[in-house]
C-alpha cells in the first residue's frame, strides 16, 4: 500500500519562505516552480492509474491537521486495522496540535 501525503502549494511555498528557501522578492518564480513539480507529481499518478487503484490513497496534509483522529481512523480502516481506539484518537490530537507550524491550528481561534 502507498500513500501519499500532499500539501497545498500556497503552504508549501509559505513554508520555503520562512525557511530562507525562496527570496522575497522571487515568490512568483518559487510558486510558479512548486505547482509544475505538483502537477507533474499529479499527471503521473493519472498517467500511471494509481487513484484508481485500491492500494494507493492521497491524503492532504490540510485535512489531516483539521481533523488528525478522523484521518487517522480512514487510513486505519483503509489498511484494514479498523478504527483507532479512544487513546489513539487523543494522541493523534494531541501530536497535530504540539507539532503544527499552523498560524491556527485544529481547535484554536485564530486573531
Amino acid at each position: 500500500r502507498t500513500l501519499r501525503l500532499v500539501r497545498d502549494p500556497r503552504a508549501v511555498v509559505n513554508s520555503r519562505i520562512r525557511a530562507k528557501m525562496c527570496k522575497k522578492k522571487d515568490i512568483a518564480r518559487c510558486a510558479r516552480a512548486v505547482c509544475k513539480r505538483m502537477a507533474s507529481k499529479d499527471a503521473d499518478e493519472d498517467a500511471l492509474g494509481l487513484l484508481k487503484r485500491d492500494d494507493y490513497r492521497v491524503v492532504a496534509y490540510e485535512a489531516l491537521a483539521a481533523d488528525a483522529a478522523g484521518e487517522l481512523d480512514a487510513i486505519s480502516r483503509w489498511r484494514g486495522h479498523g478504527r483507532l481506539g479512544a487513546i489513539e484518537r487523543k494522541k493523534a490530537r494531541w501530536h497535530v496540535d504540539a507539532t503544527s507550524d499552523a498560524e491556527c491550528k485544529p481547535g484554536k481561534t485564530c486573531r
